[in-house]
C-alpha cells in the first residue's frame, strides 16, 4: 500500500475537492483506494456516499481512527475511511494503524488529508507517507510556509513532494507561475490549478465524473499517472519492506 498525504497551510485551497478527483480518477484505473479525512459529510457529498447508520467504534479495535465503512464505489473500489489520528501518536504507533488498515482492506493507494497545522506531533503522518502532496494558493506567506514543508519532507525520507497552486485566475499565466514555484522547491514536482467556476459552484458533484474531458480533469489525471508512476517500482521491488511495517 502506498501512503498520499495532503496537506495546505491555510483552509479553503481545496484539498477535500483534490483528495476525492484524485481517488476517484485512481480507482477508475482498478486500483483499491481508500481516504482518510475529518471532513466526513464533505466527502459524503462529494464522492456520494450514503450515510451509514449504527456507527460505533468497534470495527477497529484499541485504534484512533474510530470510524471505518468501506463503501464500494460503481467507479472502483473506493473506500472513504471516517475519522483521524490522534496527535500523539508516534511514528511506530501511526505504522500500526495503516498496517491495520492494509491488513483490513489490502489497499493499493491511502490518501489521507491533514486537517490541522502540520506540528511537530503531526510529523509521522510525514514521515510514513511515499507521496506528499502540499497545495498552496498565491499568498506570499503560503508559499514560504509550503516551501519549509516541503524542506522538511525531505530530510524526513519522502521521496516524492507534489506542490499544486490551486485557484489561479487563468488570467496568470501557469508556465511562469510553474517556474516560481520550481524555483522555491526545486526537488519538488509542481502543479497549477486553475480556478474553474463548474466547480466553485457547489461541492455536489465528483468534478473528474461530471467533465471528463475538462483540462481541470486532464490536470488531475496527469498528477495520478505520475503518483502512480513514481510509486509501481517501489511496489515491484524485490524484497522491499513497506514504510509502515513494524517487523
Amino acid at each position: 500500500m502506498s501512503i498520499i498525504t495532503l496537506h495546505s497551510y491555510r483552509r479553503g485551497v481545496g484539498k477535500t475537492t483534490c483528495i476525492v478527483n484524485l481517488a476517484v480518477l485512481m480507482a477508475q484505473q482498478g486500483y483499491r483506494v481508500g481516504i482518510i479525512s475529518q471532513h466526513i459529510l464533505k466527502l459524503w457529498e462529494l464522492a456520494d456516499v450514503p450515510e451509514p447508520e449504527g456507527l460505533d467504534a468497534t470495527d477497529i479495535p484499541h485504534c484512533q481512527i474510530p470510524l471505518l465503512w468501506p463503501q464500494q464505489q460503481s467507479v472502483g473500489q473506493l473506500m472513504v475511511i471516517l475519522g483521524h489520528y490522534h496527535s500523539t501518536l508516534d511514528v511506530q504507533q501511526m505504522a500500526q494503524e495503516l498496517e491495520h488498515i492494509q491488513h483490513k482492506l489490502k489497499l493499493d493507494y491511502l490518501f489521507i488529508e491533514l486537517i490541522k497545522p502540520l506540528q511537530s506531533n503531526m510529523l509521522s503522518n510525514v514521515a510514513l507517507c511515499d507521496v506528499l502532496i502540499l497545495m498552496l494558493g498565491l499568498d506570499q506567506t503560503d508559499v514560504q510556509h509550503t516551501a519549509v514543508i516541503a524542506d522538511i519532507a525531505q530530510q524526513l525520507g519522502v521521496t516524492t513532494t507534489f506542490l499544486l497552486m490551486s485557484q489561479t485566475p487563468p488570467s496568470l499565466d501557469s508556465m511562469m507561475l510553474h517556474e516560481q514555484i520550481q524555483g522555491i522547491c526545486p526537488l519538488s514536482r509542481v502543479g497549477i490549478f486553475p480556478w474553474v467556476p463548474t466547480m466553485a459552484l457547489g461541492n455536489q458533484d465528483v468534478f473528474c465524473l461530471i467533465y471528463p474531458d475538462a483540462e481541470l480533469t486532464q490536470r488531475f489525471q496527469g498528477i495520478v499517472d505520475q503518483i502512480i508512476d513514481v510509486t509501481t517500482p517501489l511496489k515491484n521491488m524485490l524484497g522491499a519492506k513497506s514504510k509502515i511495517s513494524v517487523n
